[in-house]
């Protein structure tokens, strides 16, 4: 089964930009995850995440600049509970798996 989007996620819009396994404009959940599994743990990660979901911003994806979700910072738990839910992605779906 496809690990369930967290309601926060479609509150701040970020499934508007993002899909699970696909780039729509930003990349699919999975890409970000792997890109920092090897970091996942480390605070900083998340702290860096956090400012890019908050402030926007491009260049680590390509030229196509991400939207500020919270420049005034009043959704910060929020956007915690969605950027720790990336992290926490499996590298592939279970069901994805399942096809190989």
């Amino acid at each position: 089964m496809t690990p369930q989007l967290p309601h926060d996620a479609q509150t701040l819009g970020c499934d508007n930009c993002h899909a699970m396994t696909h780039k729509v404009l930003g990349p699919g959940w999975l890409q970000i995850a792997q890109r920092y599994r090897a970091t996942r743990s480390d605070p900083s990660t998340l702290d860096a995440l956090m400012k890019k979901v908050s402030r926007g911003g491009a260049g680590n994806w390509g030229t196509v600049p991400m939207v500020a979700s919270d420049p005034a910072g009043l959704r910060q738990d929020k956007i915690r509970g969605v950027v720790t839910w990336v992290l926490s992605l499996p590298d592939r779906p279970p069901q994805m798996d399942a096809q190989k």
